[in-house]
């Protein structure tokens, strides 16, 4: 089965970061150059000399103008330090004001400079006009309105009645200050003596009785508006079904067929590109499927980019604003979000076009445990033939900083298997009774087990006797023997050490036995004891080692061979 075949559950995912792995952020920035201006000189040297009058009439106003334009640059310099000179604020503000006339006289200049250079070309059509009626506010405004618009109208209930309060707060404020004022005026009308001031008394507590009669039925009438906007409406229960069938029949509905619109575009598009992979890659070797790989990844962006494509069409056809705009702001937000992240999506697309740091069928080194690519994908497939749950699928992200390899087919893949035994390099020794990506559970003899964390079982440099095995044992003998120790007392132990072993319950497992003169060491001759034996003698390393070092010593008492101890010898000055 091909690779390229086997899809991702995420191939939404894969497209996105393809196609945003696919599209670079281009930051525009302007800047504009002073124009270098002609000198006096220059003109000299690029006007060619005139055949008739006119010709000289122009030359005359373009070297006039050049002086004008050095002239000018030189005033507004020197205005300039003065500026920068000045502490007064009021000969600050003048020379600013300066600087700003001899800038547009500068301006002036030039442009006319340009304008005889040139000859009847008018150079104000080439100018940049800006239209001044443009407003980024107003452009904003008419694209968030249908949002705006649908907010005010789920808040339309609750902000006219928080309204109606407000305003009722306000009037009875009013209200209790104009009954107020209406006391005072009666209070002060029951002192007063003087006739004119009673009338005029008289005139101002009509005023503020009219004003109080006036608020006080303008708060009924609040009143009324408040108790019907609040008892009125329908029951909570009511109004969320209404609500609820709103949507389903309008919005709601929208969205639905938008969706399937998006879902029936992606899988169709998803089957075209999995049938013409299948037909491009047919009968090539993984490594040189390249242009099926890219096949693939141009497929899947064109798969996003054209269901976003009908989903964005369905919306505009069905004049769902709402739905369409928040749409909009979603994608420019994603794209925004991710400017950032693009190198990063440019090296996953590479990875998933296979070529890459990391490719299909190769080795990979992932927490210190070898693996085989299986698949690279939006989720990669990582196996390790010997591990129990040696599948693992890696995100892109966690795949790109690796490298791979090329592996030789008797590469192993892991030190041990289940079921062998092995010695590790804190001379733990015991049988693999399960090995993980996580962790090595190890069953010693007597039946207690022991767990390693893989990376620490692996940095134990483990031992692995199952596949067969070498023992060595030195033994020593005395210094009495030196004579016959090469020959005749290595052939004699080397025959009693055979027949012994011959005759044990490890003979099956014996491979080869050889006894060999060591060193002649510090206190003894040392031999060489060395035995071979298959995997069947793994669980009794151990034991193999005491019935060794048990049959010598067999050996030197049979032939009254004498095993020395530790000596130290002390020289004395006569």
């Amino acid at each position: 089965m091909s690779v390229l075949s086997l899809y991702p559950k995420n191939t939404f995912s894969l497209a996105v970061v393809t196609l945003l792995g696919l599209i670079s952020l281009i930051s525009p920035a302007l800047a504009q150059n002073e124009q270098s201006d002609f000198t006096v000189q220059d003109l000299k040297q690029t006007v060619v000399t005139p055949v008739d009058s006119s010709d000289a009439v122009l030359r005359k106003q373009l070297v006039l103008l050049v002086e004008s334009i050095e002239e000018s640059k030189l005033a507004l310099t020197a205005l300039r330090n003065q500026i920068s000179a000045s502490q007064s604020e009021t000969e600050l503000a003048v020379l600013i004001e300066r600087e700003k006339e001899l800038v547009e006289e500068l301006t002036e200049h030039r442009r006319r400079f340009e304008q005889l250079a040139t000859g009847a070309v008018d150079i104000s059509m080439f100018e940049r006009t800006v239209d001044e009626d443009f407003s980024w506010h107003d452009e904003l405004k008419d694209i968030f309105r249908p949002l705006i618009m649908e907010v005010k109208k789920l808040t339309e209930r609750p902000r006219q009645i928080e309204k109606l309060r407000s305003q009722r707060e306000i009037t009875q404020e009013q209200l209790n200050a104009a009954r107020f004022a209406r006391q005072q005026v009666e209070s002060t009308l029951r002192k007063a003596s003087s006739l004119e001031v009673q009338q005029s008394l008289v005139a101002l507590k009509g005023k503020w009785e009219k004003r109080s009669e006036s608020l006080e039925r303008e708060l009924t009438l609040l009143d009324y508006q408040l108790d019907e906007r609040i008892n009125s409406g329908e029951g909570k229960s009511v109004s969320i079904a209404r609500s609820f069938m709103n949507f389903v029949t309008g919005r709601g509905l929208n969205i639905l067929i938008a969706i399937l619109a998006f879902v029936l575009t992606f899988f169709l598009f998803r089957f075209f590109s999995s049938q013409l992979e299948k037909w491009i890659s047919k009968g090539q070797a993984t490594e040189s499927r390249v242009f099926a790989r890219i096949t693939h990844v141009v497929f899947q962006v064109l798969t996003v980019l054209i269901s976003i494509f009908a989903l964005m069409t369905v919306l505009y056809i069905l004049g769902d604003w709402l739905i369409l705009t928040l749409l909009l702001i979603v994608l420019v937000g994603v794209a925004f979000a991710l400017r950032n992240s693009l190198p990063r999506y440019v090296d996953e697309v590479r990875l998933l076009l296979n070529v890459g740091a990391v490719r299909e069928g190769e080795r990979v080194i992932y927490n210190d445990i070898p693996y085989n690519v299986s698949r690279i994908n939006i989720y990669s497939d990582l196996v390790n033939p010997v591990l129990s749950g040696g599948r693992l699928k890696l995100p892109l992200r966690e795949l790109s900083p690796l490298i791979s390899r090329r592996w030789h087919s008797k590469e192993p893949w892991f030190p041990s298997k289940a079921g062998d035994w092995v010695i590790l390099g804190d001379d733990t020794y015991g049988e693999v009774v399960m090995q993980t990506p996580e962790l090595v559970q190890l069953k010693m003899v007597g039946g207690a087990s022991k767990q390693y964390v893989t990376s620490d079982y692996l940095g134990n440099a483990p031992l692995n006797l199952s596949e067969g095995f070498g023992l060595f044992v030195t033994f020593g003998l005395d210094y009495g023997i030196q004579e016959i120790i090469t020959g005749e007392a290595i052939e004699k132990m080397q025959a009693y050490l055979s027949e012994a072993i011959k005759h044990s319950e490890f003979a099956e497992y014996t491979l080869s036995s050889l006894v060999e003169f060591q060193e002649a060491g510090a206190s003894s001759l040392d031999l060489s004891l060395r035995f071979t034996f298959n995997k069947g003698a793994a669980p009794f390393y151990y034991r193999l080692k005491r019935f060794v070092q048990r049959r010598a010593v067999d050996a030197c008492n049979e032939f009254g061979y004498v095993i020395p101890f530790q000596q130290l010898t002390v020289h004395l000055e006569k």
